[in-house]
């Protein structure tokens, strides 16, 4: 049933090739259940996730909305993570061998270009993150349109958003349209997060040269005042040093338009929960 659902969503068919060759007979297997290596990989990984996803709204929501079950949904995501595992060792390799160059920067620093861009509406913040964080990753070029306007458009259309804003799954789908294979945003509940493991996640984004996104509490940033909303704002920079992030925030108001610097702590709680939901970081995990 798992295999049929899977191919009959094409959102999924890199996900149905990975699991077609985990189950493969003509791979090795476990000596003392018969179990092939990859597929006992790929359930370390779903008893992994399963804390951050099985309660979840959004997991939830999403994995409803595409007719799934909670444990097919996990099982998919963990085929996706097993895959860009894959993927990260396979770059390693090639780094330790000199045959390529490292990702991202390896400092204090870690950093990522993408440009300040100002919402158009008021309430397109989430497609105009969207297209900062595609500028950061080289395919801006990709999505239609010959202004950034036009681009935000595109990006609004196909995350579904509306006069109230983008779901945050759909947001993150429509940036995985621009991903490269197995370099795909993920979304993960602000509070299932200790702030350790969040400034942990940005690192990592950051040092693929893909910029997270906040899916905020504007309250909790200084640069706000008190200023209370749901928003959208892109990650350009975590300092290690001084325990800072930088942030190039898409804000229709010029009030808070603009680039800000705040300790990481305001960030981390500005994607805990408030009392109309989940709140969430959306970032390259793996």
């Amino acid at each position: 049933m798992m295999r049929k659902k899977i191919a009959e969503n094409k959102i999924f068919c890199v996900a149905l090739s990975c699991v077609v060759s985990v189950m493969s007979l003509s791979v090795s297997t476990h000596a003392s259940d018969g179990k092939n290596i990859e597929y006992l990989e790929i359930e370390k990984i779903i008893n992994e996730i399963r804390p951050m996803y099985s309660s979840d709204p959004m997991f939830i929501f999403e994995a409803s909305e595409k007719g799934y079950t909670i444990e097919e949904f996990l099982e998919l995501k963990a085929v996706e993570k097993y895959n860009r595992r894959i993927e990260i060792a396979n770059d390693m390799k090639k780094i330790t061998n000199g045959e390529g160059k490292g990702l991202g920067n390896n400092g204090n620093n870690l950093y990522t270009y993408i440009p300040l861009i100002q919402q158009t509406q008021t309430y397109n913040c989430g497609p105009t993150s969207a297209l900062q964080v595609i500028y950061g990753m080289g395919a801006a070029n990709n999505v239609s349109g010959t202004t950034d306007g036009d681009k935000i458009n595109t990006l609004a259309l196909q995350a579904d958003a509306s006069s109230s804003g983008a779901i945050v799954y759909k947001l993150v789908n429509a940036i995985n349209l621009y991903a490269t294979a197995n370099r795909h945003y993920e979304y993960i509940q602000g509070n299932s997060l200790t702030q350790a493991q969040f400034q942990s996640k940005v690192e990592t984004s950051l040092f693929y040269d893909l910029a997270p996104i906040l899916h905020a509490k504007t309250e909790w940033l200084d640069y706000y005042e008190g200023h209370s909303s749901g928003h959208y704002i892109a990650v350009s920079e975590l300092d290690k040093i001084n325990g800072r992030i930088t942030v190039k925030d898409c804000n229709y108001n010029n009030s808070y338009y603009g680039t800000h610097t705040e300790p990481i702590s305001n960030f981390y709680d500005c994607i805990q929960n408030d009392l109309n939901g989940a709140r969430y970081l959306i970032c390259y995990d793996y």
